[in-house]
């Protein structure tokens, strides 16, 4: 095999090998993506939640204050 092939068929392998990471990094993104959404949920369903618990605790000392 001559150096001029040998280069060619490194290139050609090497633009498959790059494709082909392109493909799984983009489905690590949207991954990633969906977890952070998930994350985002979650937090806002804390914040609604802790919110929630200290209307109950003020009300709570508010009744015991009558």
């Amino acid at each position: 095999m001559t150096d001029d092939e040998l280069r060619r068929l490194f290139e050609s392998h090497s633009a498959e090998i790059r494709r082909h990471f392109d493909v799984g990094m983009e489905e690590v993104k949207r991954q990633v993506q969906i977890v952070a959404e998930g994350f985002q949920h979650l937090d806002q369903k804390l914040d609604r939640a802790v919110a929630d618990l200290h209307d109950d605790v003020r009300r709570g000392f508010a009744e015991t204050r009558r």
